[in-house]
């Protein structure tokens, strides 16, 4: 034990005490999740998200991450296999726990997954545990639904999952699953109900339908394999739909869910269609994951549903226009001497082209188009924008109608700024000058990362500054705005709008506030560039 105290100090920081049990600290995570089920969906409430160690990990790392986001992103784009000996003390940890019914132990284990990103390290050390042949009974699984149950902490709600997930023992289905509800937890128990049940695909395509974030991502990520009909067509039509990122699943949507096959009979139905369109534009995209050159029957798939949007040439969709642009570009994009790698002829290439530049020339889109843009409804708007785009329709009075209707709405700003051209661009600064609350915005340089409602209107300014990059100037109140936030970006984006100016453009005044804000500045990148300024214009 003594060995396993002094490596643990590693990783606690802190000695462990006979007193307070540190799950006793603050309230269960189980009965916060618990508490915030829905009872018609059987989905967390929106208030649930917030977990009860949120404020204390905020304060700790300074950034905020949304829930299952920090296990995500490691596990889509790193990798590592944990530090050895971490998981080796670890694992002897739980060895004195099931042997021993040391509650030392079990506070010493809580404290060190308390401090630990478990995805780092969780494959090491089962794999010590393993090797230990720790015994469940009597005491391991009792502790770990324990732990599960009443700890306040993520990390070792995390542990506990992931062993329960080991046990073998089916009652421990509704706890792994209940936890799995929250986006944070949703991989670990994915992970638990593919080692505890023999046929795990029910109960992990339940699991998905009750989330929508990163916790369906890993879920429909381990449904690749399924042969079951009714998780394909789930899959397929709601399935890839996630609060991330669809670009993460569509390559499934389109491989597992059989969008080939679909498409390849006579007649589809509305939802098939649509859903065809959105997994097609997912595979345009790229993105994350693979992309349109990794789908094997990209070009059966996609000149089927062309042969499908024509068929409704009386019944036309904005999103038959935007796919056809899309499909248009793809095409462009083909090369003559690969083409066959993707399934392509130059005959097939030339039919796909025509059909596309077809439907793009329907006469009726105009009037949907107009009709979407008076939409407030955002994924309307943003369809008809997209599509007003294709048809080179100007938009630029609809979206300033939009930005003074709502100008803390930093889409619309976004939206405004992408119509930016030399001649314009003074009408966005003094809109903006007039709109956006400069004086508010201009809290003092802090390192403030600027995510969240209290933000809006910081992020407002970074669209406008953004089109500010060669105008050189231009805007300077704006500019002045920018560094003199607390949001480390805009200040990033503030500096690199005036590396676009001529000395000429640098009046005394302008360089004597220049020079303040970079005595002041806190981010050391920041200040370079200001300094770098200083040194080009004295």
């Amino acid at each position: 034990m003594r060995r396993i105290k002094k490596l643990l100090a590693r990783f606690a920081g802190k000695a462990v005490t006979n007193g307070d049990r540190p799950w006793d600290k603050g309230p269960a995570i189980y009965t916060h999740i618990t508490l915030h089920i829905d009872p018609e969906t059987g989905m967390l409430r929106e208030e649930g998200s917030e977990l009860p160690d949120a404020a204390g990990l905020d304060s700790e790392k300074g950034l905020r991450w949304a829930p299952g986001a920090l296990d995500g992103v490691f596990g889509h784009h790193q990798s590592g296999e944990g530090d050895h000996d971490h998981a080796a003390t670890i694992a002897g940890l739980v060895k004195a726990i099931a042997e021993e019914s040391d509650k030392d132990a079990l506070s010493e284990l809580y404290q060190a997954l308390q401090q630990d990103e478990i995805i780092s390290s969780i494959d090491a050390v089962i794999d010590e545990i393993i090797k230990l042949e720790v015994p469940i009974e009597p005491e391991l699984n009792k502790q770990m639904v324990f732990l599960a149950r009443r700890a306040a902490d993520r990390g070792p709600v995390k542990f506990a999952i992931a062993l329960l997930g080991l046990m073998g023992k089916p009652e421990n289905l509704e706890i792994i699953k209940t936890l799995g509800l929250h986006e944070e937890f949703t991989l670990y128990s994915a992970v638990a109900i593919t080692n505890l049940l023999d046929d795990p695909e029910i109960e992990l395509l339940d699991l998905a339908q009750r989330v929508d974030g990163w916790g369906r991502i890993h879920i429909v990520e381990r449904l690749v394999e399924t042969n079951k009909k009714k998780i394909k067509d789930w899959i397929f039509n709601e399935g890839f739909r996630n609060s991330i990122m669809d670009e993460y699943l569509v390559y499934i949507a389109a491989t597992t869910g059989e969008l080939n096959k679909r498409l390849k009979v006579n007649f589809v139905d509305d939802e098939t269609l649509n859903s065809a369109i959105d997994i097609l534009e997912g595979l345009f995209a790229g993105g994350p994951a693979e992309d349109i050159y990794s789908y094997e029957e990209a070009a059966e798939a996609i000149t089927s549903l062309l042969r499908h949007i024509r068929a409704r040439v009386s019944h036309p969709l904005l999103g038959f226009l935007l796919i056809g642009d899309s499909i248009l570009t793809y095409l462009n994009s083909l090369d003559p001497d690969t083409m066959q790698e993707y399934g392509w002829s130059e005959q097939l290439v030339d039919e796909a082209g025509h059909a596309c530049h077809e439907i793009i020339a329907w006469p009726s889109w105009e009037a949907l188009i107009n009709t979407g843009l008076e939409s407030d409804e955002p994924v309307t708007f943003y369809k008809a924008n997209r599509a007003a785009g294709v048809k080179q329709i100007d938009t630029w009075d609809i979206h300033w109608r939009r930005v003074e209707a709502k100008p803390d709405d930093s889409s619309r700003w976004f939206q405004l700024v992408q119509l930016a051209v030399p001649e314009n661009i003074s009408k966005i600064i003094e809109l903006a000058e007039a709109q956006l609350p400069l004086q508010k915005i201009a809290g003092g340089a802090a390192n403030e990362i600027g995510l969240g409602p209290e933000y809006k209107w910081h992020i407002c300014l970074d669209f406008v500054l953004q089109g500010l990059e060669n105008c050189p100037g231009e805007g300077w109140e704006l500019i002045k705005t920018g560094l003199h936030s607390p949001v480390t970006r805009n200040r990033h984006i503030a500096v690199k709008a005036l590396e676009d100016w001529d000395s000429r453009h640098f009046t005394g005044d302008i360089i004597a506030v220049i020079k303040t804000v970079s005595e002041c500045e806190v981010d050391e990148d920041v200040r370079e560039k200001l300094e770098a300024l200083l040194r080009k214009v004295e």
